[in-house]
């Protein structure tokens, strides 16, 4: 019999507190072993010792990958110093590894020779989500619905949800999750969304469309964020980077099908920055992690139109 820990009356309760549903009666010289319903503690405070899965003595809510999710924002938690290097460690000590949650930007870019406008473009693609909603999409990585499951999506202002499936195997491991729109900028022809609780990832995403000169036109995504609360969102914030850089690009060339478009050679720099020591054209369409932070300004400018998105 294991140890009694508490007595409360005739009873005493087992370890954690009859968490395990487990407690013992004194009569007669005997102790008897007594069933009772078990208290599920993975949705409150107390689900982890500490109160939380963050080491940090302040409790949160847990976060289920695959719960219903609500218009509750899930924001990164940006109080601590940032980084964004696989393995966190602090310069060249590896042997020191860093405590702390990753955050990194990255980018999916291609520029197109086209007669399309840029509102053309944003109309008939950005705020419609065209790419992973129409029938005749083939990205292998993520489609898009509203909450009730139609593809008929028209993103017009803040505060619309959209909901997102991920494809093939990828969906064995991950539930639906939604994200909700911030910023719909018709004029400069730019949408931006925060992922919701329950999204395996905390933080924001930006699509763009601009001209950088006559029938030359460039179409963006990006995004700043890490991973959501729980230790497999830790994981899987590396593990995925390759199948999230894999769907964007996809996103992008479906545009370039669709438009007849070649792509084209002349962008050099993404808000003034040069391309050079970071990433190339061609790079930038397969997918850009920044890993040195040098567009974080760039992206959250884009997000909210501010350097502190929180």
């Amino acid at each position: 019999m294991e140890n009694p820990t508490q007595q409360t009356g005739g009873q005493w309760l087992g370890w954690m507190a009859n968490q395990l549903g487990n407690s013992y009666s004194i009569g007669s010289g005997a102790a008897t072993s007594l069933t009772s319903a078990s208290f599920s503690y993975a949705p409150t405070f107390a689900a982890l010792g500490g109160g939380n899965s963050s080491g940090q003595g302040t409790a949160i809510q847990q976060v289920q990958t695959n719960q219903s999710q609500t218009a509750q924002k899930q924001l990164p938690n940006l109080s601590l110093p940032v980084f964004c290097t696989p393995g966190g460690t602090l310069g060249g000590l590896d042997s020191i590894p860093l405590p702390l949650t990753p955050t990194c930007g990255n980018l999916n870019t291609i520029e197109l020779l086209t007669s399309q406008s840029p509102a053309s473009i944003f109309q008939t693609y950005l705020q419609t989500f065209l790419p992973v909603t129409a029938q005749d999409s083939n990205n292998t990585v993520m489609s898009f619905t509203t909450p009730s499951g139609s593809q008929n999506i028209n993103v017009t202002g803040p505060g619309q949800t959209v909901t997102i499936k991920l494809q093939g195997i990828n969906s064995v491991f991950q539930g639906p999750f939604s994200v909700l729109s911030e910023r719909v900028d018709s004029t400069n022809n730019v949408i931006s969304v925060v992922t919701l609780k329950g999204h395996p990832l905390a933080g924001w995403r930006y699509w763009r469309v601009y001209s950088i000169g006559t029938n030359d036109v460039v179409i963006e995504t990006g995004g700043y964020d890490q991973p959501g609360p729980l230790p497999w969102n830790f994981a899987g914030f590396y593990i995925s980077q390759r199948s999230l850089s894999r769907g964007w690009k996809q996103f992008l060339q479906y545009i370039q099908t669709h438009l007849n478009a070649p792509q084209g050679t002349s962008l050099k720099g993404l808000g003034g920055i040069s391309l050079a020591p970071y990433s190339n054209y061609s790079t930038l369409l397969q997918g850009y992690w920044d890993y040195s932070g040098s567009f974080t300004t760039y992206i959250l400018n884009n997000v909210c139109q501010s350097t502190s998105c929180n």
